[in-house]
């Protein structure tokens, strides 16, 4: 499919695409899903490769999304993906996107979740924000806190005192 192919083409163009930037980023909003889909593709594959795509997209954690015109929780997942594709990039937004575990929507608690997951060694300063929600008074945001270190593994390690705490109240 030629999408699939533009993708892959952009990827490979590296910091070459920086001018494009723009242009990628308001695919994002496009009506239809398949070229948003491409957009989220083009940029995940370019966010380990530049801190310019984790500023970018981690700014818009910080803003108020509801300027940019589209469903504001659909944007706050396609950025999520973007940092969890960002690598060390991403680490000055990891308190934006623990705040994002907090969420009152499930899409996006899990987006932020598995951006956790997918950042791999490069979360593991992030295991203390997201211990903190192990204190939270909601349940829901407590078992999403616990599932996230859980899923994170040995990066996450030093939190598994207070998640063996919780299971044995």
């Amino acid at each position: 499919q030629l999408r699939a192919v533009a993708v892959r083409a952009l990827i490979s163009g590296g910091d070459g695409v920086s001018s494009s930037m723009k242009l990628i980023r308001k695919r994002m909003d496009h009506p239809d899903p398949d070229v948003q889909r491409a957009a989220v593709d083009v940029l995940r594959g370019l966010a380990p490769l530049s801190s310019a795509i984790a500023t970018t997209a981690g700014k818009i954690l910080l803003e108020d999304a509801s300027e940019f015109g589209q469903d504001v929780l659909k944007l706050r997942m396609q950025v999520l993906q973007i940092l969890g594709a960002s690598g060390k990039y991403a680490k000055r937004y990891f308190n934006d996107m623990a705040k994002e575990l907090e969420s009152s929507d499930f899409q996006c608690r899990r987006a932020a979740l598995e951006a956790f997951v997918e950042l791999g060694k490069h979360a593991q300063p992030a295991g203390t924000e997201i211990a903190r929600r192990l204190l939270h008074a909601d349940p829901v945001i407590r078992r999403i806190a616990v599932e996230c270190l859980g899923r994170m593994g040995a990066v996450a390690a030093d939190h598994f005192g207070r998640i063996e705490s919780l299971a044995e109240t």
